[in-house]
This record gives structure tokens, sequence and C-alpha cells, in this order.
């Protein structure tokens, strides 16, 4: 996935085990914004993964789940839109923190368009 100049790494523990979390996330997070607003599904994706569900967020930006595994990861990439990169990729991984939990990690990987 390290193909940009730049990484960002963000965790945050849930509480669902990963299965139910990846399951979220798809939902709530992909289908219905998560709170930032509702964005367009251009394309549905397999149901079970999310891989090529491709939907449009925020000022136009497009974006597009490239492959996934239930339970322990998805990547996607920004497509298309007035993004300020010339590059991004991130995936999302589901790590069992046991007693029921996931630590959920998103890692972006990207080349801003500006400062290459």
């Amino acid at each position: 996935m390290d193909v940009g100049s730049r990484t960002v790494e963000v965790q945050q523990l849930v509480e669902m085990d990963p299965e139910s979390c990846y399951d979220a996330f798809l939902s709530k997070v992909w289908k219905e914004g998560g709170g930032l607003g509702t964005p367009k599904i251009l394309q549905e994706g397999d149901p079970v993964t999310g891989a090529d569900c491709v939907r449009q967020v925020a000022l136009g930006i497009v974006e597009h789940i490239l492959q996934g595994q239930r339970g322990d990861h998805l990547e996607y990439v920004i497509e298309d839109g007035p993004w300020p990169a010339s590059y991004n990729r991130a995936r999302v991984d589901f790590r069992s923190a046991g007693q029921g939990q996931t630590c959920v990690t998103w890692t972006s990987n990207f080349t801003p368009a500006l400062f290459g």
C-alpha cells in the first residue's frame, strides 16, 4: 500500500467483535456517512465485503473500495474530486482486542498535490 509520500494512522477501540465492527463500518460509516452527511452510493459493491462499492461524499469526492475481508480489513482509494492529493489509498484494519472489543486502525497513504 505504501506508494504515497505521507502516511497518517489513527486507532480506535470499539466495543464490538471484528465481524460486527466491519459490518457496522460498511453500513454506518461507508454507506450512511458516519455523521458527516450521507454519501451518494454510485455503485453497490459486494454485500459482505463492500468490494467495488463506489460512493460520492462531500465536495464531489469519489471513493472506491478496492477489496476487503469481513472482520479483517478493507482498502479504498479516492478516485476523483477536489482532493488536494495526487494519490490517496487507505486501509482500515479490524483486529480483535479481546473481550468482544476490536482495535480499528485507519491508515491513509497519500501524496499531497502541492508538495509532492
